[in-house]
């Protein structure tokens, strides 16, 4: 994702090796259900709730509001600050949950299908958090 023309992290996806994404990659890495994984590596430093917050604002659009507790304890697992080098990665063994990492430690986990759903289409989805990361993780 650049900032001001800086990018502030560098992003990696991948999926289960037998995983079949078919002709339509993107739907697929949303509603696959299979192992997938996206790490972000920070570049620069990021200040506290701003990838939490970007999240929540594409999130929102796609969860009904009854999610919104759910959705809540999910940010949360990732508030930030993040300091240069820090990694942090969202491992999914499923389409119903999604577990959260920092630096290698689990911070939690998230199992509520729609939540889920709506975190890989803020990466992969018509509106994503960032055009180019979104192709470039998918390798279109």
């Amino acid at each position: 994702r650049k900032g001001r023309w800086r990018k502030l992290y560098a992003a990696c996806f991948y999926i289960r090796a037998d995983a079949k994404p078919g002709r339509d990659p993107y739907a697929s890495f949303i509603a696959g259900d299979y192992e997938k994984l996206l790490v972000l590596r920070f570049l620069r430093a990021m200040d506290a709730g701003r990838l939490a917050d970007d999240c929540r604002e594409r999130m929102l659009e796609l969860l009904p509001a009854a999610q919104e507790a759910t959705l809540a304890a999910f940010l949360a697992l990732f508030p930030g600050p993040f300091a240069v080098g820090q990694e942090l990665s969202f491992s999914a063994a499923s389409a119903r949950e999604l577990a959260v990492y920092r630096d290698g430690r689990h911070q939690g986990e998230v199992e509520d299908q729609a939540v889920v759903a709506a975190f890989w289409a803020a990466w992969f989805g018509e509106h994503p958090l960032n055009e180019d990361v979104k192709r470039g993780l998918a390798g279109y």
